[in-house]
């Protein structure tokens, strides 16, 4: 028997160990966490103890009273408070930033939100001032580490500089004694106390109030070039020298050294020191004309001598320096076509390898660095604002803000990153709340459970379907709004719950209105249908809901009036089944219902009834239309797959599939690709092959129904791929986080967890994943059982590949990653770096 103890935690009732080798712990104070293993302490025997007999268990673990003790062996990843369900969601695609945001309905009754997600970092605005003209460049001067209250921010203009400092309001204040009379190239502190301001003239080192050292340049020289850390300064001049200062050990900027380049160059970059004593013996120049940068000596004993050269494939534009541990930095250098390369650098050998290609999009791209958290980060600025998060031997590059930012600087302070930044003539503090998270989260209240949202972009409103009001919210509602759900509440008090769809807008999501249905029907579905009439549009709200207990229900129908401030019911019509799902084509409406399939169309007092279609113990939750093809999603059956004809409300099905019950979401992937996910957590891809879609499109159908269908003369779609996630997936997206990114498939779970799938489409990557695969299922060192290929109780898994899983080929002990890296004929610094580009093709 090998036991062994993991670590101590708070007093739980429950433990899963879950499928990727996560422990989710379930605490009686409501104190929930997730957790994964430390697989260094898990590989070491160190801890063990062997018996071969009964071991009296508290001689082997630690049983505290009140004092939890710090864990070495369990990592934690999250603190989990509440869990709310997500019931719906859908995509808004701006076509004019060529961006996407994630419209969520989460929550229960009382704590409903509608919550908004954008890819990038979340900025909350806190305050903002206009100015005269467009700065250069903004630095941020902190001078309290643990309060925002006294920072200063310098901004550089084209003839002058003006300070601000920030207070209760931001007002102009120059205590640090910066000259405000000439153009700032360059401003920092250094320790924490003295302040380095660098002009097209001179350099001024203020040590204190008292106490300001200049050195300034003659009359016909004027400063270009600058780059510095706490102990070293260097700048470029317009006569093409270059001058080195350094600090001594009483504090003071000495110039050590001057070097007649005699080259046009166009960017110096001098990298951060580990600490305030030591000295960096190197730096980076770039020429103008050449396609290369140098890095040259600081070393006393060979000044500004060549110690490397690197070849890169354009004239760079930008470059700068981010230190990413005591051995290893990390250059990133811009391009004229909008690409940003990323370079190792080993600062012992001076070595220059692991090169990265990223896509940015725009031509002019500059870096700003600053303090975050004890750590220097690089915020790189084009049309849109990236932030670049350091890793251990990693970066991350998050979006800061889809708009085209000036300048940027910033600072923390008691876990908080405050920044201030330039945006058309308007300076704005904003803080960032979470760094580690890759979306932007915003919650809306609403009034009760959401099952249906609707965009509309021409009035660029939110449709949110709702149910669960409880006449206690009642007081919380604005009396001043457009509503009847007064009314009502004060006529049936008795009402525990009533149906309502509230109209946000898009912008500031403020409330325009809501309405609602009878007391006694729960809303289904709605679908948004628009008719030209004279040549002006107007816009229909469709609405199925049921009677409580009954089996039959309404279809109402709203009109839309003052670009969705107001509605107008027009009229409902009762029909025989139960409303399940809405869709609209041609001005005509399919209602899916159990067993039945009906086509109505709008008419001036009711709806008109053109052709129901049987269908056999059918439960149509949910139906897509994409051209003539209709696909039918049968929660009871799986997949219908058919051709329609409208003009004639004719449906010719002639495929289904074999798997798929308890179907909750339908993608088209192309004409002939289907993707869908069921209520067991099961992704699966379908696809209807040549020789049978080919015929169906030329007019031989394969089965004709006038009022209802068989079964058995249908053909069977083909199955590309399964995979089982293990939770229920809400909804799958098809998009681009990015719009020069791969396109993903984008999934939500019930429990909000989020992730995707990205096609593969070369053979030879498929071959090496699945070999990758099979060798890791060999060394997998976790405590469950990772065999991907066993591990769905409903499909086995198909054609696909778990990266989270490939990539622990990365912890692995040395002599497993040589095995796996002999067993494939592949370097482990190959897989490495392959497995690292599918990351890139995403974020």
């Amino acid at each position: 028997i090998l036991l062994k103890h993991i670590d101590t935690i708070y007093p739980s009732y429950n433990i899963e160990i879950l499928k990727k080798g996560f422990l989710f712990i379930s605490s009686i104070n409501s104190y929930h966490l997730l957790m994964k293993f430390n697989n260094k302490y898990l590989l070491s025997e160190k801890y063990f103890i062997k018996s071969t007999q009964l071991t009296n268990l508290s001689d082997i673990f630690i049983r505290p009273l009140f004092k939890i003790f710090k864990k070495k062996n369990l990592i934690e990843i999250k603190k989990i408070s509440t869990l709310t369900s997500i019931h719906n969601v859908n995509i808004h695609h701006n076509t004019f930033t060529n961006d996407n945001k994630l419209y969520l309905l989460n929550g229960v009754g009382f704590s409903s939100y509608l919550t908004t997600l954008e890819y990038g970092l979340k900025i909350v605005p806190i305050a903002q001032t206009i100015l005269p003209v467009l700065p250069s460049k903004l630095w941020v001067i902190q001078t309290n580490s643990n309060n925002i209250v006294g920072s200063n921010i310098v901004i550089g203009f084209e003839n002058f500089t003006v300070v601000l400092k920030i207070g209760k309001i931001i007002f102009e204040n120059n205590s640090i004694n910066i000259s405000t009379s000439e153009k700032t190239l360059h401003c920092t502190l250094m320790n924490f106390v003295q302040i380095i301001q660098i002009t097209d003239k001179s350099i001024r080192h203020i040590k204190s109030k008292d106490e300001i050292n200049l050195w300034k340049l003659p009359k016909n020289l004027e400063i270009q070039n600058v780059s510095s850390n706490s102990k070293q300064i260097i700048i470029g001049i317009s006569n093409y020298n270059i001058l080195y200062f350094e600090m001594n050990c009483f504090g003071y900027f000495l110039q050590i050294q001057i070097h007649n380049y005699k080259k046009k160059y166009t960017i110096l970059s001098l990298p951060d020191n580990i600490n305030n004593s030591e000295i960096i013996k190197f730096f980076i120049i770039a020429d103008k004309s050449e396609k290369q940068f140098k890095i040259l000596s600081l070393d006393p004993v060979n000044w500004f001598s060549v110690l490397s050269i690197y070849s890169i494939p354009l004239n760079p534009l930008n470059f700068k320096i981010l230190r990413l541990n005591n051995i290893n930095l990390m250059l990133f250098v811009s391009f004229k076509n909008g690409t940003l390369l990323e370079l190792k650098i080993n600062e012992k050998s001076l070595s220059v390898y692991h090169p990265k290609i990223r896509f940015i999009g725009v031509k002019n791209i500059k870096f700003s660095t600053f303090f975050i958290y004890e750590f220097k980060s690089i915020a790189v600025l084009s049309n849109r604002a990236y932030f670049i998060v350091p890793k251990k031997q990693e970066i991350d590059l998050r979006i800061l803000t889809n708009e085209k930012i000036s300048d940027i600087s910033g600072f923390s302070f008691s876990k908080k990153i405050v920044l201030a930044y330039v945006l058309k003539k308007k300076l704005i503090i904003s803080t960032i709340d979470n760094i580690e998270n890759y979306f932007a989260e915003h919650n809306i209240p609403i009034y009760s459970k959401g099952i249906d949202i609707l965009i509309f972009n021409p009035f660029k409103t939110l449709f949110v379907l709702e149910n669960e009001l409880y006449e206690k919210q009642k007081k919380n509602f604005d009396r001043n709004s457009y509503s009847e759900i007064f009314k009502i509440l004060n006529i049936n008090k008795k009402t525990t719950g009533i149906s309502v769809v509230q109209v946000l807008s898009q912008n500031d999501f403020s409330c325009n209105s809501f309405f609602i249905t009878n007391s006694k029907d729960i809303m289904n579905c709605m679908e948004l249908i628009e008719y030209k009439i004279n040549n002006k549009l107007i816009s229909f709200l469709i609405i199925g809901s049921r009677i409580l207990k009954k089996a039959f229900g309404f279809i109402y129908i709203y009109r839309i009036h003052s670009k969705g401030r107001k509605f107008r019911l027009i009229y409902r019509s009762f029909i025989r089944y139960n409303p399940l799902s809405l869709v609209n084509i041609n001005y005509n409406i399919i209602v899916g219902t159990e067993s039945f399939i009906l086509f109505k169309t709008v008419g001036k007092k009711r709806l008109l009834n053109q052709k129901q279609i049987s269908i056999h113990n059918a439960y149509i939750s949910i139906m897509q239309i994409a051209g003539n093809r209709f696909i039918i999603g049968d929660f009871n059956n799986g997949l219908l797959i058919s051709k329609i004809i409208i003009e004639k409300f004719e449906i010719n099905f002639f495929a289904k599939s074999t798997i798929g019950k308890y179907i909750e979401n339908i993608i088209l992937l192309d004409y002939d690709t289907i993707c869908i996910s069921d209520l067991n957590g099961n992704f699966i891809v379908f696809r209807i092959p040549k020789e049978l879609s080919i015929p169906i499109e030329k007019g031989y159908y394969l089965s004709l129904s006038e009022n209802s269908i068989k079964f058995e003369k249908l053909k069977i779609i083909d199955l590309i791929s399964v995979h089982n996630i293990g939770e229920n997936i809400k909804k799958i997206l098809k998009l681009c986080l990015l719009p020069w990114k791969n396109e993903i498939l984008l999934y939500l779970t019930i429990l909000g967890g989020i992730g995707c799938f990205l096609p593969l489409s070369i053979k030879k990557e498929i071959m090496f994943l699945t070999n990758l695969n099979l060798f890791l299922h060999q060394e997998s060192i976790s405590l469950v059982s990772l065999n991907n290929y066993i591990n769905s109780p409903y499909y086995p898994m198909k054609r696909m590949f778990d990266a989270e899983f490939c990539e622990s080929i990365k912890f692995l002990p040395n002599s497993a990653k040589i095995s796996i890296s002999k067993g494939l004929k592949v370097k482990i610094e190959t897989i490495t770096k392959y497995l690292d580009s599918l990351k890139l093709k995403v974020l």
